[in-house]
């Protein structure tokens, strides 16, 4: 258990590198022989599964303090994986694992394990590959190898399988043609696309519907991967109702999906400056906002102590995916964040965050790591603090979200502890 308590916050943070380019990364670096070198990688959970999923594709990884050097397809490959609870891992890994002409299993844990994988067996089937899945969910075996060719896509629930296949398609012999219907998410391919051109490869998109895949042998990938967003949105909100805060390492003009914070921010009357590397947040009046999270999700737990705070009741549209995360998260938001004092109601696919007194109390984070940071934000602009059950589950994304709260004045007191 722990408690935040009602504080006034100020500083600067640092933010820790984007799990999402992280991820991306080492699975292109794994299928490249020669030497990539991501500099400043990702130490979450989900990041830390990816990365050995690549160690048990074969590739040699060297791990240092601020970097990780990985020279792809020198080994053997495994026939069992575990992505732990990461739910791109699993799916961006599956086809790239498809190219091994070896069944191989690939499973998680927990949430993951309730978390659908039933959108990949038809369009991998279309190239070559048998998947066997639990009714539609992990665990997953693969049987047969990758080939080129035409296949059709459902993106309504995740984009994390067409990354994963657009990735996978280069490393085949024949050229590729991928149909996409409802696409959700096109930021994070835009993610995707932008590292492979750093590799050599092109793939031309045709209005995020259609995609053209010609196999090219990928270059080294040299990056550092930049600020997280996903998780500098709850340090940005913290500021703009608790004080005023500072978060660095952050590129404004980024393609992260989450980069969507600023304009939310700036819609609802918050003071905000950005700077080259840094933005900038302070305690204001909230008024209200309106966004359409179709293309980012895992936004909606960071804003909703934003929506408390406002003057005016705000709407969230395209919340249906919120229902396949971690947890089931509009019911889990509703539900715990009643609990101290803040009114959410939603239907199938929006959501109205009320104006509210946040009393505080107890809540449970539902092993979601996103919840339990959210639950902290509240606790900060509580009138009695909010105590969390199952807040480790931050490290799931960013393992120190809790120093990074005291650093910024926040009073944070663990159970057991101080």
């Amino acid at each position: 258990m722990i408690k935040v308590l009602p504080s006034e916050i100020s500083g600067t943070i640092k933010i820790n590198p984007s799990k999402s380019i992280t991820q991306r990364a080492y699975a292109i670096a794994s299928l490249c022989n020669e030497k990539s070198v991501i500099l400043n990688p990702s130490n979450s959970d989900d990041s830390l599964s990816s990365l050995n999923i690549v160690k048990g594709m074969g590739s040699i990884v060297e791990r240092y303090e601020n970097s990780v050097e990985i020279i792809g397809l020198k080994r053997e490959v495994k026939e069992k994986f575990n992505c732990n609870e990461a739910g791109l891992c699993i799916r961006m890994f599956t086809p790239i694992l498809s190219l091994f002409e070896k069944e191989i299993e690939i499973t998680g844990k927990n949430s993951l394990l309730k978390r659908p994988v039933g959108m990949m067996v038809k369009p991998l089937e279309r190239l070559g590959v048998i998947l066997e899945t639990n009714n539609g969910y992990p665990p997953i075996k693969i049987k047969g190898k990758l080939k080129g060719g035409y296949t059709e896509v459902d993106g309504s629930i995740t984009s994390q399988f067409l990354t994963g296949l657009l990735i996978a398609l280069t490393q085949v012999e024949e050229n590729s043609e991928i149909k996409v219907k409802n696409l959700t998410s096109k930021p994070y391919i835009d993610l995707t696309l932008d590292l492979l051109e750093k590799t050599g490869v092109t793939i031309e998109n045709r209005n995020y519907e259609t995609f053209f895949i010609k196999p090219k042998k990928l270059k080294p990938l040299n990056i550092k991967v930049e600020g997280d967003f996903s998780s500098a949105c709850f340090m940005l909100v913290s500021g703009a109702i608790g004080g005023k805060v500072r978060v660095e390492n952050l590129n404004p003009d980024s393609k992260q999906a989450d980069r969507e914070i600023l304009n939310i921010l700036l819609q609802s009357g918050c003071k905000i400056k950005i700077g080259e590397n840094f933005i900038e947040t302070e305690q204001s009046t909230i008024r209200n906002f309106e966004i359409d999270v179709t293309n980012c999700p895992d936004i909606v737990p960071s804003i909703i102590p934003l929506g408390a705070k406002g003057e005016k009741p705000s709407k969230i549209y395209g919340i249906s995916r919120l229902r396949f995360k971690e947890s089931n998260r509009v019911e889990g938001l509703i539900e715990e964040f009643s609990k101290i004092g803040v009114k959410i109601e939603a239907d199938e696919n929006s959501m109205t965050v009320y104006p509210s007194n946040i009393i505080g109390g107890k809540a449970d984070s539902r092993n979601d790591h996103r919840l339990a940071m959210a639950l902290a934000v509240c606790g900060l602009v509580s009138k009695n603090g909010v105590e969390i059950e199952n807040y480790k589950c931050v490290s799931k994304s960013y393992p120190n979200f809790f120093e990074d709260l005291r650093k910024l004045k926040g009073k944070v007191i663990i159970e057991g502890g101080k």
